[in-house]
């Protein structure tokens, strides 16, 4: 059992959000690297047309919601292991 409040259990999924958006926003910012280099490589496309490639880069809101979803599971999760240990 944890000896976490409330507030040190909201900082850490909301640093977990933080963390899981942070690694799909390089994978996708390393995707769009390889494909435009890829275009460079066969012409079709030029070097001004980077800024159009780069994914954009996820603030406060999507965090916000990224935790409220994570969140949602952990409690879906609890009441779920609820329900079993009354069947029992």
């Amino acid at each position: 059992m944890s000896n976490k409040n409330p507030f040190e259990i909201r900082l850490e999924i909301l640093n977990m959000a933080k963390s899981y958006l942070e690694g799909q926003y390089y994978t996708n910012l390393e995707f769009a690297k390889n494909s435009y280099e890829k275009a460079i490589e066969l012409g079709k496309t030029s070097q001004e047309a980077w800024k159009e490639c780069i994914p954009p880069m996820f603030g406060v809101n999507e965090i916000i919601e990224k935790a409220n979803e994570m969140y949602s599971f952990i409690c879906a999760s609890g009441r779920s292991e609820e329900k079993d240990t009354n069947k029992k």
